[in-house]
């Protein structure tokens, strides 16, 4: 009888005990409820946005081949130099 007189005392010190809550923690809680409520997509990159927010790296820009990359930009060069010329 004393251990189970002792197993409801402890018991009902679990149930006494508070619950603190650190202020700081209530907005991520917050997020993660939202980002578990989020579908696919939408739940990807919610979890991007706080992996930042938290201080994660940014991930790497796609792999684009040095010289395709030169052809883009003199081509978005050329382009924006024709629509300069023809505004004046």
């Amino acid at each position: 009888m004393k251990v189970k007189l002792k197993k409801k005392s402890a018991e009902n010190e679990k149930e006494n005990e508070e619950m603190f809550v650190r202020l700081g923690d209530v907005p991520l809680d917050i997020l993660r409820y939202n980002i578990s409520m989020q579908s696919g997509v939408e739940r990807k990159e919610t979890r991007k946005s706080l992996l930042l927010k938290m201080g994660a790296k940014k991930p790497k820009n796609p792999y684009i081949n040095y010289k395709e990359l030169m052809q883009n930009k003199a081509k978005a060069k050329a382009d924006a130099e024709a629509f300069a010329f023809d505004a004046s």
